[in-house]
């Protein structure tokens, strides 16, 4: 059988000097991971962004289409293996947002875990805990409801296949492509991140064509299922809100200072995080282990793409996976040193990360997993449009710290088909409530919208409190794709990263109320609208 290495690197490669781990490590593995699942499920929460898609998958398992609204299917979610997976999880539970959040630690530190299989001695667990439990980027999107842990353990998957030293098998060689496939299906523009490190070991395939097919078919057939399924559902290969926030008539310079003004304010509010990056790509720099460097590589290419789009308004989302990333390589890196076994080392470096904690919380920068806000910690308005939406949904009372204190309490919850009077400041339970009075739709035609309401602002909230029968335009143009068509313009820097809020062209409103694309004045929008509709609905 055809088989190769899977980590090429020169000969001062780390890994041989790596000594088997001790049943103190083992153990102290177990132990670490148990403790960062517990302040996992401590800070967990879910965030507006996350119900925009849990609304279309309530809208799918009902019956009401594929689509945030109703029979009109526009591709809302960026994360397609998420999504499923999550519809997968509800449809079997009938818990739709306290499941997902269980999934999301579970996924999250079993990813931690598979990196400290790659670590051999007790200074390099604390480190690598340590620096997790401290960084607030990362623990903060170990839920939220988005993709982030799925992204987790598919990563730490790819590291491992990386940067092992066994042969690869026929068996190993599709395993690896199935993971690469589910990471950019969790996520497409990870590609860049795990590209760099998955193209080292590809170049290593192509001298059998027998396991060069196998990767290539085993990465390539769930995209391209994925893709026909997408253009056949919605007549589309991407997400709609790729158009909505690209298709704006905003210099590229203004997108690159609003990238760098993201990463300064994730570095100023979680020091941690940029601290954890810099001394990941000086390991993976010192020890010359090309598999390192690439990852390290990819997470420098990652972070480019990151200030070329501008960035987000989420504060640290995107330094999340990066992090994890840096961490792993620097704990194999320092688990391979055999200096570092002593137990007094291990106990000073314990002492060290303490400290660390104290200086934080003294200067007011205390980690979210040892003192989790009660509202936003800043105004996004006087932060470059970055939002604290971990402290902001914490005001509402959207965490699972919540959710259990109040179960089997009564929850009272808006009514239903008044998108204008709702106040999208409920709670976890009221939101869970709402999604368990998700109705299916009737057998026979009905007539919708009972109600159109143009929206900008907590669309997944006001989405899930409504129901499938109310027709919200998205003014941000994430969940509408003629909307989205329309470039949107704006001054210099008078706008918000991530939210393009577009002028509604005379009489769309009253065009999605009857259905008729002839209520829009314009004529040539008209036309526009007419297509789009044959389409999509």
């Amino acid at each position: 059988m055809d088989n190769l290495r899977l980590n090429p690197t020169s000969n001062s490669d780390h890994r041989n000097v790596r000594k088997p781990a001790t049943p103190l490590v083992r153990v102290s593995r177990y132990v670490a991971v148990l403790v960062l699942a517990i302040f996992m499920l401590r800070i967990a929460w879910i965030g507006d962004d996350s119900l925009i898609s849990l609304r279309a998958i309530l809208n799918l398992t009902h019956g009401w289409g594929a689509g945030f609204n109703a029979f009109e299917a526009v591709q809302s979610a960026t994360h397609p293996l998420w999504f499923l997976l999550w519809m997968a999880l509800g449809s079997i539970t009938g818990e739709w947002i306290i499941s997902i959040l269980l999934l999301s630690v579970l996924l999250a530190a079993t990813a931690v875990l598979l990196i400290l299989h790659r670590v051999n001695n007790l200074t390099a667990i604390i480190i690598v805990t340590g620096s997790l439990i401290l960084s607030n980027a990362f623990m903060e999107y170990t839920t939220s409801g988005l993709e982030n842990p799925l992204a987790y353990l598919l990563v730490a998957m790819l590291i491992l296949f990386t940067t092992r030293s066994t042969q690869m098998t026929i068996g190993s060689q599709i395993l690896f492509g199935l993971t690469i496939s589910g990471l950019i299906l969790t996520r497409f523009d990870l590609v860049l991140l795990v590209g760099p490190a998955v193209m080292l070991v590809a170049t290593t395939a192509f001298r059998s064509w027998r396991l060069t097919a196998v990767l290539l078919a085993s990465a390539s057939t769930p995209i391209a299922i994925w893709f026909a399924w997408s253009w056949h559902t919605y007549s589309s290969l991407l997400p709609n809100t790729l158009t909505a926030k690209q298709n704006a008539s905003i210099p590229r310079s203004e997108f690159i200072i609003q990238g760098f003004r993201y990463l300064w304010i994730s570095i100023e509010r979680d020091p941690v995080t940029i601290l954890i990056l810099v001394t990941g790509l000086s390991c993976a720099l010192i020890v010359k282990s090309l598999a390192l460097r690439a990852w390290m590589a990819g997470v420098v290419l990652y972070l480019g793409y990151v200030v070329w789009i501008g960035g987000d308004f989420m504060v640290g989302r995107f330094l999340a996976v990066p992090v994890l990333v840096a961490v792993s390589v620097v704990g194999i890196v320092l688990g391979s040193v055999g200096s570092l076994y002593s137990d007094r080392q291990a106990v000073q470096v314990g002492v060290l990360v303490a400290a660390v904690t104290l200086i934080l919380t003294s200067i007011g920068l205390a980690p979210t997993s040892l003192s989790p806000p009660t509202q936003p910690r800043w105004e996004f308005a006087g932060s470059a449009g970055v939002a604290d939406e971990y402290g902001y949904h914490l005001s509402f009372s959207r965490d699972l710290r919540h959710a259990v204190m109040r179960l089997g309490s009564p929850v009272s919850v808006p009514p239903l088909q008044t998108a204008e009077s709702i106040d999208p400041a409920v709670t976890i339970n009221e939101l869970r409530s709402a999604t368990s009075l998700w109705p299916t739709a009737p057998s026979s035609g009905v007539d919708l919208p009972t109600a159109v309401v143009p929206q900008y602002g907590f669309l997944g909230t006001v989405g899930i409190l409504t129901g499938p029968t109310v027709h919200l335009i998205d003014q941000y143009a994430l969940t509408d794709r003629f909307l989205a068509a329309q470039p949107f313009t704006a001054e210099p820097f008078q706008w918000r990263i991530g939210h393009f809020n577009r002028l509604l062209p005379p009489g769309y409103v009253e065009a999605v109320a009857s259905g008729d694309p002839s209520k829009v004045e314009d004529p040539f929008l008209q036309g526009e609208l007419r297509s789009l509709w044959s389409r999509i609905r």
